[in-house]
């Protein structure tokens, strides 16, 4: 500790410039690439997950085409020895889209959330790392401050991103507010009944 015109300031003792610099790079490998690394390898295991499901679903709907025993196919019916039978399109081709669609779906959350991670993260730790191999910086300047800021901010950007890309998470949000809203009437409705109760009770 130190006391510098009035302000009580920490400084650190290196052991030696060399060992600062190190420190500083293994910080920014722990709260930056090693991050980065982990969330590439996740939506890439589900994009890898997505993709083997699509490629699947594409050779049990080829097989089933090309069975012998299935004489005619039109659009919604199929003949299966002389015998006629109704079928939802669905059954064979939705499962198809929908994988497709949450493999769409996964891309774009995965490049929306990864530019903001940067994008909020890389400027602080370029920050320390400058620090750390010898820079001269400022720690009152107000580009420290956003910095910080928008380490913070990066922790309540991906709800958003969830609540604008996926249609469950804006369901859920209106069925939230709805109930919400309903819960409130109802007590608003129950207390407007209450103290109408008691000015009867209290009325001569």
């Amino acid at each position: 500790m130190q006391i510098v015109d009035g302000q009580c300031l920490l400084f650190h003792k290196w052991p030696s410039e060399e060992f600062k610099a190190a420190f500083g790079v293994v910080l920014i490998c722990i709260q930056f690439f090693i991050p980065f690394i982990v969330l590439v390898y996740c939506y890439g295991h589900i994009l890898f997950m997505l993709s083997k499901r699509v490629h699947r679903y594409r050779a049990q709907t080829t097989t089933m085409q090309n069975l012998p025993w299935i004489i005619e196919s039109n659009n919604n019916t199929i003949s299966v020895q002389g015998q006629t039978c109704e079928i939802q399109q669905q059954c064979i081709s939705t499962p198809v889209d929908r994988f497709q669609l949450a493999r769409r779906n996964t891309i774009k959350t995965f490049v929306i959330v990864a530019c903001c991670f940067v994008v909020c993260w890389s400027q602080n730790q370029v920050y320390y790392l400058m620090h750390h191999i010898g820079h001269e910086v400022d720690w009152n300047s107000t580009y420290y401050h956003v910095t910080i800021t928008m380490v913070f901010l990066n922790s309540t950007v991906n709800p958003f991103v969830y609540l604008i890309l996926y249609k469950d998470y804006q369901v859920a949000l209106k069925q939230f507010v709805h109930g919400w809203c309903d819960c409130g009437s109802q007590l608003l409705f129950a207390k407007a009944i209450s103290s109408k109760q008691r000015s009867v009770n209290n009325s001569p």
